[in-house]
Order: C-alpha cells, then sequence, then structure tokens
C-alpha cells in the first residue's frame, strides 16, 4: 500500500551478483537495532531506578542483582522477580516498532519527503494497535 519513491524509475536495476542487503542497509539495520535496543532495555532499568511505585535501587544493586543474598541489602531480592519491568520493556519495545514500520513506507526516502499520510493503512494499523 505504499506509494513508490519518486525517483524509482530513474535507479538503475540492482546487479544480479548484488546482494539484497548492501551496505548502507546493513548499517541501517544496525543503527535501528541499536536503539531499539538501547530504549528498551532502558525501560526495563527505568522500572528499578526510577519508577516511583518501583523499589528505586542503585545502579550497583540493579548490574549486581544476580550475586543478591536475601538479607544483606536494604531491598528484598524478591524485586527481580517481579515481572513489571519485562512488562514496560516489551511495551516500550512493541511501541517503538510501530512507530519503526514507518520506517518501511520508502527504503530511501525520509519521512518528511514522503510523510506517514500517504499509507493510511499503515497509519490506521499503528493507530488501532496503540489504542489496544
Amino acid at each position: 500500500f505504499n506509494k513508490p519513491d519518486a525517483d524509482i524509475m530513474k535507479q538503475s536495476p540492482r546487479r544480479i551478483d548484488d546482494g539484497i542487503v548492501d551496505g548502507w542497509l546493513f548499517f541501517r539495520y544496525l543503527v535501528i537495532g541499536f536503539y531499539v535496543g538501547i530504549v528498551t532495555v532502558s525501560g526495563f532499568a527505568w522500572w528499578f531506578l526510577y519508577y516511583s511505585d518501583g523499589p528505586r535501587i542503585s545502579w550497583a544493586d540493579l548490574t549486581s542483582f544476580d550475586d543478591c543474598i536475601e538479607g544483606t541489602r536494604s531491598h528484598s531480592c524478591g524485586i527481580f522477580q517481579d515481572r513489571h519491568p519485562s512488562t514496560i520493556s516489551m511495551s516500550v519495545l512493541v511501541t517503538v516498532e510501530m512507530f519503526n514500520a514507518l520506517n518501511a513506507i520508502s527504503e530511501n526516502q525520509s519521512l518528511f519527503s514522503l510523510p506517514p499520510w500517504t499509507n493510511l493503512w499503515l497509519v490506521g494499523a499503528i493507530a488501532v494497535s496503540l489504542l489496544l
């Protein structure tokens, strides 16, 4: 349902020995994967470090959770079994991927030159998914 890029017919065809994923596309995948990973892990850590209903432990306690022995810290080791941080990180991941779907509108053009509303089906699917 995406409109074709404006210059698609001006581009020469891909050579038969060229890979489907070239260096530029691979770099884009790496950058996107990096920021998606950082944001997802940040959502997980946010619950432990800053959330008002969370345990608000220190970074040192969070990064050494596998050494936690009950009674040796100011918090219970059971907090590391809580499912809230996993739920938050999964929600962040799904939300980021919903907006990342906008990258599929064009392989080479930015959202400024080919705006999201060129594919109303995609915008509608993202809106419905976020509302659910």
